[in-house]
């Protein structure tokens, strides 16, 4: 909750508390036996008319409740602060504002994630960003959790993909020997050492890479068949190249935005979009004056005539050309009764109509194209 009168700039998906004290609020109210009404005239307001505002308080729906507005609630019902306190107390013990933006965009990002990279990759995260509280470190920007996120989530990809071609590959055939515990986490973590080594050395040249992959089975040399170091050796390294074919490989994998970026951008095409389509009414609309005034339209009734301006333009955006719903459309709104009881001569109406079918047909092509169009 928020203690300042004014309102701050903040998303309201991190204040969460409205709904909780909300709740408890309406109980200390139903535990005094008063209606809103009642309540909102011994908060001494107007019991009508703040009655409304009450009911929206108690939902959770007032977007900043100032502590005057809840103390003026408690005071009315015979209540105090230590009243509300285990909601307040619940809510300030929660991780500080920018810390829950992170933890919520790196949900979002990984939610589409198989579950088994998921869990490691938000156990990780929310262990690092605890660690960093307690540390009495400021919180890291979501941006740069994100960030993180993408590349563990494409390291956890790889680790669980070597983990699946061993495991599936561990049968009598392939390792010469009946491949039990022991070999198992023997072979998978040679595994693991082969898949860095090949990664380690993209780059490098081909003796040193096969020089790094020569070292690597000598501590299994003796205690793992000389058939099943081959066969993991070859496997990993088949599984390497495809992944490196399909480019899978960098640690941060080609990933398009997140959606919380997406959200954003759609919303300030969406407002670019309204923007430029405020204008060119204003300008469409300044464009039909003279043809009013040369009418002798009251400059009281312009606003009849605007409506069917921006009528119009709606028509066009819904309607082709020339087709016989668009003339329906039309038709319906000439023969607008309640139009006509405000004084729109529909003769007038139907001039300022096609003038403006035939200039929105000429500007329209400038507008920013209708994001929620390509949805």
């Amino acid at each position: 909750m928020y203690l300042e009168t004014q309102p701050m700039s903040r998303a309201r998906d991190t204040l969460d508390v409205r709904v909780q004290l909300g709740r408890r609020l309406a109980e200390l109210r139903r535990a005094a036996g008063m209606s809103q009404a009642e309540l909102a005239l011994r908060m001494g307001r107007n019991g009508r008319k703040f009655q409304p505002y009450i009911c929206q308080l108690e939902k959770g729906r007032v977007p900043y409740p100032s502590v005057n507005l809840v103390a003026d609630y408690l005071r009315a019902c015979g209540r105090g602060f230590a009243d509300v306190a285990a909601v307040l107390d619940a809510y300030a013990s929660q991780p500080p504002v920018p810390e829950k933006r992170g933890d919520l965009a790196v949900r979002e990002e990984v939610a589409d994630l198989p579950s088994p990279i998921q869990r490691e990759v938000l156990y990780q995260d929310i262990d690092e960003s605890v660690a960093r509280r307690f540390a009495g470190k400021a919180p890291e920007p979501p941006a740069d959790r994100v960030l993180r996120a993408r590349r563990r989530a494409a390291l956890v990809a790889q680790r669980l993909a070597v983990d699946r071609t061993i495991n599936r590959g561990l049968t009598l055939a392939n390792l010469g020997t009946v491949p039990g515990y022991t070999l198992r986490i023997h072979l998978v973590n040679y595994g693991h050492a082969v898949f860095r080594i090949l990664k380690r050395t993209r780059r490098s040249n081909p003796e040193r890479r096969a020089a790094q992959l020569a070292e690597a089975p000598a501590a299994l040399r003796g205690t793992v068949p000389d058939q099943a170091i081959k066969f993991v050796e070859s496997a990993i390294t088949d599984l390497f190249r495809k992944m490196e074919m399909a480019g899978e490989l960098d640690s941060l994998p080609e990933a398009g935005p997140t959606k919380a970026e997406v959200r954003d951008q759609f919303r300030q095409a969406k407002d670019a979009q309204a923007a430029a389509r405020r204008r060119l009414m204003e300008q469409l609309t300044n464009e039909v004056r003279p043809m009013l005034a040369a009418a002798g339209v009251p400059e009281n009734r312009y606003d009849t005539y605007f409506m069917t301006v921006r009528h119009y333009c709606h028509i066009s955006d819904w309607f082709d050309p020339g087709t016989p719903e668009q003339a329906k459309a039309i038709q319906e709104h000439l023969a607008d009764a309640r139009m006509i009881q405000l004084g729109r001569d529909p003769a007038l109406a139907r001039e300022v109509g096609e003038f403006t079918l035939r200039r929105y047909g000429e500007l329209k092509s400038a507008l920013p194209a209708d994001p929620r169009q390509s949805r």
